[in-house]
């Protein structure tokens, strides 16, 4: 028969000799979260291919994604804190200028491609923006009514059982009371549903509504529903 000779993938990698420069990476700074680029071409060469989808869905400083641009890989990234707009997307816009940090050498990197990035939609005057704002019980208790009223409590939350506790809830401090609503709330009922992008209650604006349409490709279903 015939051999084909090939070279086993090593079950351990050292990668002590990359650590010590990721801080110089892609022009930020992660404290303890930074992985070094070096690791994540290693990873994505053995288990991806050129036009592969990445989902990184704990986006941090933006490792995974610069690593998978620089590749040619596609990617989908996913984060929740608000430093994506001062770590992460800094990042990306500099590795698309062409930086030199990390792998560019290894993948002969000068820069070049896109990415979009975007935002789930809130409700309008959002409940949790609202609460944040509260100055007084009143106004807490406002928020409270609204999401009863608006079904945007947790679904073991009974009306009348908050309605009971009412004098025991205004004893705690303010901002003990602004937890607590928080914490009744149903986060899932906080962002608009594509079902309901046309819903006039949610005020989602026209630009919105053009960009999620074009983001899911709905426009194009809609024309080849209708050929």
């Amino acid at each position: 028969g015939e051999y084909e000779k090939s070279v086993p993938i090593v079950n351990f990698y050292d990668i002590s000799a990359d650590v010590g420069n990721i801080r110089h990476e892609g022009g930020v700074t992660f404290n303890k979260g930074k992985k070094p680029e070096k690791m994540l071409y290693n990873l994505l060469s053995v288990f991806t291919n050129e036009n592969d989808l990445v989902l990184d869905f704990f986006m941090g400083s933006g490792t995974t994604a610069a690593v998978a641009h620089k590749m040619l890989r596609r990617y989908i990234g996913i984060e929740q804190m608000d430093y994506i707009k001062d770590k992460t997307l800094v990042r990306l816009k500099v590795v698309i200028c062409g930086e030199q940090t990390g792998v560019s050498n290894e993948t002969n990197w000068h820069g070049g491609g896109s990415f979009v990035y975007g935002e789930l939609a809130e409700r309008s005057e959002t409940l949790a923006g609202k609460l944040q704002l509260a100055e007084n019980s009143e106004a807490v208790l406002d928020v409270l009514d609204q999401a009863t009223d608006d079904g945007l409590l947790r679904p073991s939350i009974l009306p009348d059982d908050l309605k009971k506790t009412r004098d025991d809830f205004l004893k705690f401090s303010l901002q003990e009371q602004k937890q607590l609503v928080m914490e009744l709330l149903d986060k899932n009922k906080l962002y608009i549903n594509l079902c309901d992008l046309d819903d006039e209650e949610m005020q989602v604006s026209e630009e919105d509504r053009a960009f999620t349409r074009s983001f899911y490709g709905m426009d194009k279903d809609t024309e080849a529903l209708n050929e």
